[in-house]
Order: structure tokens, then sequence, then C-alpha cells
């Protein structure tokens, strides 16, 4: 069993046929037994991905629908979420401001997180 923080761009594939959606599902598996995590936006982050492709007309309303319901119940059952509070927040941003990378894009939020220290002492997940 190993640990997986996993953003939106790599979750997204569990559920949208993508490059590298194979190698997103056999990690995901629940037979594998891995810990995965999720910050708490990546809820928004997914859902806003399913819309998007519904608008492009490359994800049809009953499969956004069904990739929907299915994570939802990953939400629920399988990863551990992160929640955003102040002081995981503060921590992410000392960790950009330290090795001095660009602005504070979502992108980089995820990386932050998966990385803060705050995060490893805390081990607080839902």
């Amino acid at each position: 069993m190993s640990v997986y923080f996993l953003d939106s761009s790599a979750l997204v594939k569990r559920y949208v046929e993508e490059n590298g959606s194979v190698w997103i599902r056999t990690l995901t598996d629940p037979r594998s037994r891995h810990k995965l995590i999720i910050a708490r936006v990546t809820w928004v982050e997914i859902l806003s991905a399913f819309a998007r492709r519904q608008r492009e007309g490359t994800f049809a309303p009953a499969d956004a629908a069904k990739a929907l319901q299915s994570f939802r119940f990953d939400l629920d059952h399988q990863y551990q979420v992160v929640e955003v509070d102040r002081s995981l927040i503060e921590s992410a941003g000392q960790l950009v401001a330290s090795i001095r990378c660009g602005p504070m894009t979502l992108s980089n939020w995820h990386r932050s997180c998966a990385f803060c220290p705050h995060l490893r002492r805390r081990r607080q997940f839902h």
C-alpha cells in the first residue's frame, strides 16, 4: 500500500477516458488498498471538468451523470479529503514562497497541499 495525493487533472482520468486513464484506474482500484488523498477543492474542479467536456460535446449527459455518481461514491468511501483551513493555507503559502515559484495557481495549490509540512503533522483526513 502506498499513499498518493491526486489533483483533479490526475483524478479526472478515472472518470473520463484520457491519456493516462488506465494507469490512474489501476492506481485507484480499491483492491490496490492505496491511500488516496485529495484536497476539498477537487470536488469543484472535477465537476468543472465534467461540465466543460459536456459543453464541448465530448461527454454525453448520461456519461457525465454516471461519472458524477461514481465520483460522489468514491469521494464518500475511498478518498481521504484534506480540508482547507487557514493553517493549511498559511503553510502552503510559506512553502510556495520558500521555493520561489510563480503565482499561486490551483496546480501550485495542489502541489503545496501535497507537500505541506502542516499536512504531514496534522493527518486529519475525512
